[in-house]
């Protein structure tokens, strides 16, 4: 909290006028797109994305699991305009910490840092990283949002149905 000539505690009568508990006030942020050549210390403390990036250790975990202080651990990521590195740190302390980080080109999201000169980054949970391409040993995907989509309703014995209801393809007999 900024206060007299610096930086001081929150006051308590304060606090609940800058800390938020449950969800921030107001409309989500809009995180600034940035490429790796673009960053800025103005970003420093910023939500931000990176888009078509890929990781150094796509397959790995997030966080090493031997970590066992809770300690971060660094995943590099870059994008496709530069070779420059950015450090995704990952705690051994989040939820998703044995998730594996993914394969190919997607755009990440989170709060970009600086440690000296190397620029580190923090997700804030697994809905920052999105858009990377599906798994290719995946031969087929539906989600029966609203649709059988592509299946053709067929009963190799009996006399059951198959239709589509609010809650996904079912099947009736």
């Amino acid at each position: 909290y900024k206060g007299g000539s610096g930086l001081v505690t929150i006051p308590a009568i304060l606090v609940d006028q800058h800390i938020f508990r449950d969800k921030f006030p107001g409309p989500v942020p809009a995180p600034v797109v940035l490429s790796s050549i673009t960053c800025a210390d103005q970003y420093i403390n910023t939500l931000v994305e990176f888009r078509y990036v890929n990781f150094a250790d796509a397959g790995a975990v997030y966080a090493d699991p031997l970590n066992v202080l809770g300690g971060m651990t660094p995943r590099n990521f870059y994008d496709t305009l530069s070779t420059t590195a950015i450090i995704l740190r990952s705690s051994t302390y989040a939820n998703f910490k044995n998730n594996l980080l993914p394969k190919g080109n997607g755009n990440i999201r989170g709060i970009l840092t600086k440690y000296n000169t190397s620029w580190q980054f923090s997700i804030r949970d697994l809905n920052d990283v999105y858009g990377f391409a599906p798994d290719p040993s995946l031969i087929l995907k539906e989600s029966f949002t609203s649709s059988l989509g592509s299946f053709v309703p067929y009963s190799v014995t009996g006399n059951e149905v198959w239709a589509w209801t609010s809650y996904g393809a079912t099947v009736s007999g």
